[in-house]
Formats: C-alpha cells, structure tokens, sequence
C-alpha cells in the first residue's frame, strides 16, 4: 500500500518581499511613524471592523444610500490619523496580491503606457503596477492617473507615485484628480462631458490645466482595487460598462477586493457582464464560460498567499489579535477584445481554456482525455480519501467538480494532488467524470503548471 502522510494544505508564497527602504517611505510619507504605537493599532483595528461591516452588508442600494456612507468613508479618506493608518497597514498588505495577480496574468507590459487606478487611495494599485512592470523588465516612460473622493489621499499618492518612479527609474506624467465615482458611473452614456467636468479630463489642448489629459481618453490598463464594495448596488451593476469604456481595444483590466462572500461573488458578477462584452480572463479563470460559483448561492472564490511580513506589520497584528500572516482575495485579469466586432460574438469554442483537448461526453460517466483547471477550495482531507474543488471546461454543462483522489488510488501518476493550493493551475489526464465527481484514478496523470502565461 502507497505510504500518504496527512498535512496541512499547501499555502502558495508570493515571490515579492518588501525592501526594507520601501516600507520607511511610505511609513514616513504617511505619517504613521508620527503616530504613538498604542494609537497606530487602535486606530488600524477601527479601520478592519469598519471594512468588515461593510463587506458583510453591501447595503447601499442607491446613490441615496451612499450619502451615510460617504460620511462614514470620511473616517479613513479625511481624518490624518486613520489616513495615515490605512497607507502604512493595508498599502504594505495589498500591493503583493497585486503584483502576484500580475505575475501570474501573462499581461504584456510593453503595450501598457498609461494607467488609471479607480478609487486609488494611497496610490495603492499604481504602485504595485508599477513595481510588477519594472519586475518585468519593462524601463518606458508611463503616464499615471488616479481619481479619488479624498483630497487627503489623493496628496499622499502623488507623493507616494513620484518616490517609486524616482526610485525605479521610471519617468512619465501623473493625473490626480478628486471625483465622485458614483456620479460618473451613473452617467455613463455622457462619460466624455462628466469627465471634463471634473478637471481630469479636457476636451481640447487649449485647457487651462497642465494637468489635464485631452478627450477621448482610453487607457492600456484600468485597476480596481478595493473600490466595488464602496459603491451602491446601483452602481456595481454598472461599473462594468465604465471598465468597458475607460480601457482601450486589446486593454487590459485588474479588479481586486476582499475575500468576502458577498463582494467576491459581486466582483464574479461584474467579470460575467465583461465576458458578455467580449473581453477575456487571463487570470484566474481557465476558459471564458459564465462563472460555476453563481450557480449556487453558497458558492464564491478568493485566493489566498503566505508572505514575508513587515516587521511593523507583525507587531500591530500582535497588538490588536489581527493576523495578515495570510493574504486572502478575490481578483480578476481581464483583456478587451482587440475590435468591436469581437464585442457579444463569444461561440462555445471562445469560451474554451487554450489548452484544453477534446471532451467526449458517453452518458453519466465518461473519461477526460486532457483538461486544464484551476484548484478553487483547499484540499479536504477525508477518512480514506482527499477531495478539492476545480474550476475548468470539463464539458458545456459542467465547469466546477469535486475531483477526489481515494488513499489506494495515490499513485507517483497523482501523488502531487494531496498537496494542490488555491489557485494551482493544474493540467489533468485521464480522470473520469462521475455526476458532480472528478475521479482521479490511480494512472491518471497530474501535473502543475507553474506560470500560467496569458490566455489569447
């Protein structure tokens, strides 16, 4: 009998490590190493409870709704202290799930020379896209646009841009402007008029701002970064079209949020409206067919990531009892289609992962010559066998299985099953497809694919 040995599973480590001269920047140009260590942590945890709520409710209905709201997001865009304790906690968390997801995306940075970062913050998702384009080798020139609420934040991503880019060797121009993104999003159909409007945009080069892109204005790549579950109901379901609109032909979109049930399966909702529009998932979804994880109420995805954590980071997670050893989220790469002919003319065979052979369906049961998916769940560990769910084209009407693998059935064919992380990519051959079951047999072969590359 095959010896298997019990364990944990497997947490995937992302390969950025902060410099240590990166972290005292951005301590500093915050002012968090301003602020007495009791008051950095308390002022932090009011920050996670306050994002917690929010993400449990997501009760915004319309733009009515929102007015509290706003008043509420004042807390941490206006008052210096929770501004300052959200750049110096949760910039240093979420720029590694940034530059991994690009990492792993196969994005060609040399098409990207301009970039808009929605709801930017501290400059959050501009930063790790700038470091992940140099971790490329991509040196050019770049142009940086961020739209915010807060004045405040706005400052300190300026501040923030212009370090890493002196830092990295990059130069180019940057935008930052203050707006309401619900306003924008509500008026879509005029985006060129509202645009100008707000100072960030002009329709002509006769502007009175040196600091103004001209009209129309579409750009190589669009970041979200925990910015849908701060908008109303109203808007999520439109924030697709503004993506839509802001990128251009061949563009490319990263939307990132918290591993929270409900903002996940939002963000999983906005990825379908996408792929009605023609665009594609590079990350980290394996085919273009509707998201399995709507299908049921139950059911959302979010990735998860060991990393070497700041040392400022492990001293307030001891002090407040938080733990960001594990950085949990939900995201999605996506491209647009190169024309608008492309646009809502998806057949069966678009929809397919690159890689996938033929599928022969013969009934109830039938065997998978060969399949390309990805691990979506932990490994669970039953008496006598181990069991994941796999997101993957295993035929039109199925896209998500349980695969399971009995403790008699482990094999050197299969052996590396037992020890799947989230998000794994994962080539299959030979397993059978058993009703909602992915039965991995003793000479069925499993082998992980260590750098996805980009779909096309």
């Amino acid at each position: 009998m095959t010896n298997v040995k019990f364990k944990k599973s497997r947490v995937r480590k992302t390969s950025f490590t902060w410099p240590d001269k990166w972290i005292h920047a951005i301590l500093n140009m915050s002012g968090f190493n301003k602020i007495e260590s009791q008051k950095q942590s308390i002022s932090v945890k009011m920050l996670s409870d306050y994002f917690l709520n929010l993400n449990d409710s997501l009760s915004y209905k319309s733009q009515d709704h929102c007015i509290e709201h706003a008043a509420q997001t004042g807390m941490y865009g206006s008052d210096s202290h929770f501004q300052a304790a959200y750049a110096g906690y949760y910039l240093p968390v979420n720029i590694p799930k940034i530059i991994d997801s690009f990492e792993l995306s196969g994005i060609t940075w040399n098409t990207v020379n301009r970039i808009l970062d929605i709801g930017t913050g501290p400059g959050t998702a501009l930063l790790g896209s700038l470091i992940a384009r140099k971790l490329s080798g991509e040196t050019s020139d770049i142009s940086l646009a961020g739209l915010d609420h807060s004045p405040g934040f706005l400052s300190l991503a300026q501040k923030l841009v212009q370090y890493f880019k002196h830092d990295l060797s990059i130069c180019g121009d940057e935008y930052f402007r203050s707006i309401n993104l619900e306003r924008i999003i509500r008026n879509t159909e005029n985006l060129q008029r509202v645009l100008s409007e707000s100072g960030l945009f002009s329709e002509s080069n006769q502007s009175s701002s040196s600091k103004a892109l001209i009209l129309p204005v579409e750009f190589d790549l669009l970041t979200a970064s925990n910015v849908v579950s701060e908008l109303s109901e109203d808007a999520r379901e439109q924030f697709h079209v503004l993506v839509d609109q802001f990128v251009r032909p061949g563009g490319f979109a990263l939307l990132l949020e918290p591993a929270r049930k409900q903002i996940s399966r939002c963000l999983e909702d906005i990825r379908n409206r996408l792929i009605q529009l023609g665009w594609t998932v590079l990350y980290p979804c394996p085919g273009h067919y509707p998201c399995p994880m709507l299908f049921r109420k139950r059911d959302w995805c979010h990735h998860r990531l060991t990393w070497t954590a700041p040392d400022h980071i492990t001293d307030i997670d001891r002090l407040t009892g938080m733990k960001k050893n594990l950085l949990n989220f939900s995201v999605f790469v996506l491209r647009k289609p190169e024309s608008a002919r492309q646009k809502g003319t998806l057949s069966d065979s678009d929809a397919l992962p690159r890689t996938i052979s033929a599928v022969h369906e013969q009934g109830p049961e039938h065997v998978i010559p060969s399949v390309t998916c990805r691990v979506v769940s932990d490994v669970i560990h039953h008496k006598g066998r181990f069991e994941v769910y796999l997101c993957g084209y295993f035929s039109q009407q199925k896209q998500m299985l349980v695969a399971s693998l009995e403790k008699k059935h482990v094999s050197d064919y299969n052996r590396l099953f037992m020890d799947l992380a989230r998000y794994d990519q994962v080539h299959l051959e030979n397993a059978t497809v058993r009703g909602d079951r992915l039965i991995i047999q003793q000479q069925s072969r499993l082998t992980l694919l260590v750098n996805d590359g980009a779909q096309e």
